[in-house]
C-alpha cells in the first residue's frame, strides 16, 4: 500500500526558502557577494537561488542558516507575505 496518495508539491516551500534567504541577507546588511563568500559558493549561485532559478541543496541550506544566524525553520517556513 502506497504511503502517499497525492503528489507532494514543494514549489511553494522552495519559493518561501528563496525569499527568506534574500530577506535574512538584506536584514544582515550583506550583499550577495558577502553571503556567497560566507557559505563558499559563487555570488551567481546566491543570485540564482534568490531569483528562483536554483533551489540549492540541503547542505547549502545548513550553511546559509549558520551564516545568517537563523534556524532552518526560519529559512524554509513560508512568511505571511508568501502564504
Amino acid at each position: 500500500m502506497p504511503l502517499f496518495t497525492e503528489p507532494v508539491d514543494v514549489a511553494e516551500d522552495i519559493r518561501a526558502y528563496q525569499s527568506n534567504v534574500a530577506t535574512f541577507r538584506i536584514e544582515k546588511g550583506w550583499t550577495t557577494e558577502e553571503l556567497a563568500r560566507a557559505v563558499k559558493v559563487s555570488a551567481a549561485h546566491i543570485h540564482n537561488l534568490e531569483a528562483g532559478r536554483s533551489a540549492g541543496s540541503v547542505h547549502l541550506l545548513f550553511k546559509l542558516a549558520r551564516a545568517l544566524r537563523c534556524g532552518l525553520d526560519d529559512l524554509v517556513s513560508p512568511t505571511e507575505e508568501s502564504e
